[in-house]
């Protein structure tokens, strides 16, 4: 053991190996050691124990730490980090979540400082410290739900609330109370409670408090008046309890407040004139029926007269029974002429409590009832009134809410909700009587270029008029829904696979043969679409729905606007499965640290000048085995999982350059050229994190390319514009990749500023024997000529197309006959 007499910096513990070593091992703190410049990390024992691994069981890289912080903490935790390593902060200090062994993520603090830099001032090792705050972090996220959950409650109360100091002084107010009162709640802020009490209920109300705070009372109420900004007195019902500490000392009052001015009102106006009662009955909008104790009319007001049918002078006077008839809520039998149950005594089940009343004319509207004996002083039964509410509005507004609930408000289509449970109806028949039903799942192909470039409300207004062609290309009994987005699905009852295909068909010629204008231009779409079978072996609702998806997705694979039924055996099914497989394979790669760089050669076609190089990945398997982006991109794209590739490519690729010139001085190459795919250029997230990682490892922009597909720059044109401009107002160059594949206008060449186009290798690999490819690659090579900017011919595998491509006008070459793609690592280390 080593002792010290004093306290021992971190600085000094460090550059000590061995004392350093016994406190990573001995001491029992959560301690880590980062070397900068081979970004190698060395954990303590109790680091690894709080993310619940053992020694040796964790990777020492630092893309180990930045795969295992929660993805919405990352880029707070990184920009901590790049605000100490770059000098505009003392100290790295993060609170986030770390995901440990288990899966789970736990919530941690760390801290660091620099401890080494290089002699031009760079950080060259960095230590700090893990602590798990987990139980804090809980208790202060419990806390602060409370507190939100109380100020909600507090702040939307109908009725008015309020914390009073034990000086009368209002401490907090809600929104309630300040509309009550006419005041701002800075203004009540600024005043007492006795400020805005009537003068003659103050003395009241401090008898009343006075109670409370001597314990006499839990809570106190009383009716006192207000005095309203204007000037008018609100008569308010205040109810009052003193809050105390834990200690039994007094705190504060809270109040709950309601106006109570119209019961008040109402109150007086009853008791200075009985005759205001008859206005008051003629002037609700409920219907008022009053009946003597033989059941006899002897009152209807206005709205009884309207409800029913009947003049005042037709009703008064008649048997409640000869002029009201009533049946049950659903269209029962008649309801029994309830009065004649006040009469014998049966005032409980007289009149149930909804029911329908038939009006003059014979129509029968619902309504809400309510019968209520009317007794004398001694007991003895006057007779009764009867009320009736009229909830024909009401019942309109629920029909239309459960309507709403249930159907899509842009396309007036049902809408997911109803869909799933149709298809669960649908499920249970396949699997009661053998019955056999189709599910279409349908995907618009090419709707988002609309949206991108028109605008959502066109996109909107086309899908509100292609919904009735939908409908009109189905059979009646189907039922079409739009699930979203552009994805709209329909069951098909009672439909065998064959009819199912032949109504697909149909639809599809329909979408084809729509037609939609908008500021002088007619679009066209076409839609891909997969159909799944629900029969007694299918499975859940879920996986109908995911076997028509499946189905749906390799109709896009296969080139778009196409019918693909699904089938468990077929090979593209399988491919699709597949690509879920790869989808997971590609998150625990990235997780564990099993992804590479690899590069290729871009040469001069002259022979001429430092050559390039395009930087590719490979995914390694758990056999070890490395996967080309072929067998995985594609599952990436499907899956959402491009974005995450593309960051890992890009910090990795600058990681390994930053390292290889500080080493150096310099490159082996003229630049390394670096693959971004579409999700990434529409993704204002992956545009903010480029630019740190670009500041942060501050390779020269002379170094470095990006490609960008054209399918890509086309799908989002304005959103790629201005990623383009910006890349390139910082010095980057850019290249157009696949540039062909779309040949759908080059209008939009004039405004994407690039620095080359790559043609597509699909025009060069048949170079030779194809007349047509030779023409359509020496127009793209004029047309770079024009723009000044290069043209990359890929996929140049013999001396002989190389030969072609430079009679063409191409400026550089791209494939096996100059190189076949190696480890990045390697392609640095030869000598330039």
């Amino acid at each position: 053991m080593i002792a010290h007499s004093r306290p021992v910096a971190p600085q000094q513990i460090a550059s000590d190996p061995l004392l350093w070593r016994w406190a990573m091992e001995e001491l029992g703190l959560g301690l880590w050691d980062w070397h900068v410049d081979t970004d190698k990390v060395t954990y303590s024992r109790e680091y690894l124990a709080i993310i619940g691994y053992a020694e040796g069981e964790l990777s020492d890289t630092a893309e180990v730490w930045v795969s295992r912080v929660h993805p919405d903490d990352l880029a707070a935790a990184e920009a901590a980090l790049d605000d100490h390593l770059t000098g505009c902060a003392d100290a790295y200090h993060s609170e986030h979540r770390l995901r440990c062994r288990n899966g789970h993520y736990k919530w941690v603090l760390e801290r660091g400082r620099i401890i080494e830099r290089t002699p031009d001032g760079k950080p060259l090792r960095v230590i700090g410290s893990l602590a798990d705050i987990e139980a804090r972090k809980t208790a202060e996220l419990a806390l602060r739900a409370s507190e939100r959950l109380f100020r909600q409650i507090f702040d939307n109360a109908p009725i008015g609330l309020a914390l009073i100091d034990l000086d009368g002084r209002w401490h907090d107010v809600n929104r309630a109370l300040c509309d009550m009162l006419g005041y701002t709640e800075q203004d009540l802020l600024e005043q007492t409670v006795a400020d805005l009490t009537h003068v003659d209920d103050r003395r009241a109300e401090r008898e009343l408090l006075e109670l409370l705070r001597q314990g006499a009372a839990l809570s106190v109420t009383q009716e006192k008046r207000y005095l309203h900004k204007s000037g008018a007195i609100i008569y308010a019902q205040v109810d009052t309890s003193l809050m105390r500490a834990e200690d039994d000392t007094a705190l504060h009052l809270i109040s709950q407040v309601q106006d109570v001015s119209q019961r008040r009102r109402d109150q007086d106006a009853l008791f200075e004139e009985k005759e205001l009662a008859q206005v008051t009955l003629s002037g609700i909008a409920d219907a008022v029926i009053r009946c003597d104790a033989s059941g006899r009319i002897r009152y209807c007001n206005d709205a009884a007269t309207r409800l029913i049918g009947h003049a005042a002078d037709e009703l008064v006077g008649q048997p409640f029974d000869t002029r009201i008839r009533l049946y049950g809520e659903r269209g029962g039998a008649r309801i029994a002429d309830p009065t004649a149950d006040i009469i014998g005594g049966d005032a409980g089940n007289a009149l149930p409590r909804f029911a329908q009343l038939q009006t003059a004319d014979g129509h029968r509207r619902p309504v809400e009832c309510a019968l209520t004996p009317l007794h004398g002083r001694h007991g003895d039964l006057l007779g009764s009134v009867i009320v009736f509410h009229d909830l024909t509005h009401t019942r309109l507004l629920s029909d239309q809410l459960v309507y709403q609930a249930s159907h899509d408000p842009l396309t007036d289509l049902p809408n997911r909700r109803e869909f799933e449970a149709e298809l669960a109806h649908r499920l249970e028949t396949a699997r009661s009587s053998d019955a056999v039903h189709c599910v279409l799942y349908l995907d618009l192909d090419q709707f988002k270029l609309i949206n991108d470039t028109c605008g959502h409300p066109v996109g909107d207004r086309l899908l509100r008029a292609l919904a009735p062609e939908l409908k009109v290309a189905l059979p009646p009994q189907a039922l079409l829904c739009r699930l979203g987005g552009d994805e709209f699905a329909a069951i098909l009852p009672e439909t065998l696979p064959e009819r199912a295909l032949a109504i697909a068909e149909q639809v599809s010629q329909a979408i084809r043969g729509f037609r939609f204008s908008h500021h002088d231009r007619s679009f066209q779409i076409g839609a891909s679409i997969g159909i799944s079978v629900v029969d007694a072996s299918s499975g859940s609702a879920e996986q109908v729905m995911s076997q028509a998806d499946t189905a749906c997705y390799i109709a896009k694979r296969r080139g778009r606007n196409r019918i693909q039924l699904y089938h468990g055996s077929d090979e593209d099914i399988r491919q699709a499965h597949a690509d879920m497989d790869w989808a997971s394979r590609i998150e625990e790669a990235l997780a564990d640290n099993r992804v590479e760089l690899f590069a290729q050669r871009i040469v001069p076609i002259d022979g001429d000048g430092v050559p390039a190089y395009e930087i590719l990945i490979r995914v390694q398997g758990e056999d070890g085995q490395l996967s080309p982006p072929s067998a995985f991109l594609g599952a990436a794209n499907r899956f959402g999982l491009a974005g995450r590739i593309d960051r890992w490519v890009v910090r990795r690729t600058l990681e390994m350059l930053q390292t290889h010139i500080r080493l150096r001085g310099r490159l082996p190459l003229s630049y390394v050229s670096i693959n971004l795919t579409g999700p990434s250029i529409s993704d204002d997230q992956f545009a903010r994190y480029l630019m740190r990682m670009l500041d942060r490892y501050a390779v020269p922009p002379e170094c470095i390319c990006f490609e960008i597909t054209e399918t890509a720059a086309l799908s989002n044109l304005n959103r790629a514009r201005d990623f383009v401009r910006n890349l390139r107002s910082r010095g980057y160059r850019i290249l157009l990749d696949d540039f062909g594949s779309g040949f759908t206008s080059f209008d939009y060449l004039r405004t994407l500023e690039v620095d080359g186009l790559k043609i597509d290798m699909g025009y060069t690999l048949n170079l030779l024997s194809d007349p047509i490819n030779q023409t359509i690659v020496e127009f793209i090579c004029r047309i770079c000529a024009q723009l000044r900017i290069d043209a990359i011919a890929e996929g140049v595998e013999n001396q002989e197309t190389l030969d072609a491509l430079k009679r063409l006008g191409a400026h550089r070459a791209q494939g096996h006959l100059f190189h076949r793609a190696e480890p990045l690592g390697a392609v640095l280390d030869r000598p330039a």
